[in-house]
């Protein structure tokens, strides 16, 4: 039996994310953020890792990564963005993984979500020092498609 690789990811991501999951009631607090360049329309939340596809990496490591990368994203969420990670853990944690075309996107993706105000998680390779895997949000919907709606499934 093959289990994909994406599956593999999503499963540890969620075993290990599972343990901040928490219900804190309902909130009716607006989005208190500076930026107007987003209208946020919808309250739902989400988390997108996203894997640099020409990154020459072993499955067991990349599994490892995103794990640790999901759980910082999560953690500094739930400090600094405590209504979006409510909203995100009621939800039932919704998580997506992309993949990303090669390390120029990457780095493009990193600046627009410092444009947009969105958290990101990096985590760079141990021998290069360049970006292999980003956890985007969690953060409103509109604000993570904005960042990384043109990318593709992994």
């Amino acid at each position: 039996m093959e289990i994909s690789l994406q599956t593999i990811v999503l499963l540890s991501a969620f075993s290990f994310a599972i343990s901040y999951f928490s219900f804190n009631g309902t909130s009716k607090k607006k989005d208190n953020s500076n930026n107007d360049q987003i209208k946020i329309t919808s309250n739902r939340a989400k988390l997108n890792i996203v894997i640099r596809s020409d990154a020459k990496i072993d499955k067991q490591r990349l599994i490892k990564i995103a794990t640790q990368s999901t759980l910082a994203a999560v953690d500094i969420s739930k400090k600094h963005n405590t209504q979006v990670y409510n909203r995100w853990s009621r939800e039932g944690q919704p998580k997506i993984t992309l993949k990303c075309p090669n390390e120029t996107e990457m780095n493009d993706l990193i600046k627009a979500a410092d444009k947009y105000k969105v958290h990101i998680q990096c985590i760079n390779d141990k021998n290069t020092n360049k970006p292999i895997l980003l956890a985007v949000g969690p953060d409103y919907e509109e604000k993570v498609n904005m960042i990384t709606g043109h990318l593709k499934l992994f």
